[in-house]
């Protein structure tokens, strides 16, 4: 299942930063084709976004 990949990316990260984003948006994809969903949907944008530009995140 892809929610349970989607889960286990985020627990394996040690940290927030070292999440596997593109990972997670290719679960996202996966996932869209099985049950889509406008819940799924933003999800995805959200760890594309996350995923996109990881030096511009949060402003430090």
């Amino acid at each position: 299942m892809p929610q349970a990949a989607i889960v286990a990316c985020h627990a394996e990260a040690p940290r927030w930063q070292d999440t596997d984003w593109p990972q997670i948006v290719l679960l996202y994809d996966m996932l869209l084709l099985f049950a889509p969903s406008p819940v799924t949907r933003l999800h995805r944008a959200i760890a594309l976004r996350y995923g996109a530009a990881p030096q511009r995140r949060w402003p430090k």
